[in-house]
């Protein structure tokens, strides 16, 4: 088949999809004039398992770097930094400061990146 004869066929499809749409189009304004301007809204019913509740962690108590060094030392095998903002709900920002910090008082190491451990 040469490329014309693709293009050809390309465009007679087109067209009788536009064709297919406008008829759409016509029964949708049909409809509209049956019911009377109001537009039907169907709601759909979540077929998802139900949500369980979430019980709201305790805060902790102490500072950020407390908080995190704790938490480091509770996990001999090492901890990564999105688990550590997890369960201290920390930002970001704030759990990096203060491994750097601990990292520069030689308190925690970093054996891979991104975890961490005590010395």
């Amino acid at each position: 088949m040469s490329m014309k004869e693709l293009l050809r066929k390309v465009q007679k499809d087109l067209e009788s999809a536009q064709a297919e749409i406008a008829k759409l189009y016509e029964l949708v304004d049909n409809l509209e004039k049956t019911v009377g301007g109001v537009k039907a809204v169907k709601t759909v019913e979540s077929t998802l398992a139900p949500k369980k509740e979430i019980k709201p962690k305790a805060p902790a108590k102490g500072t950020a770097t407390q908080k995190v060094l704790t938490l480091i030392k509770k996990n001999p095998e090492g901890i990564s930094t999105d688990v550590i903002m997890k369960q201290t709900d920390l930002e970001r920002k704030t759990v990096y400061g203060v491994l750097n910090k601990a990292k520069k008082q030689k308190k925690i190491k970093s054996p891979k990146r991104g975890i961490y451990v005590t010395v």
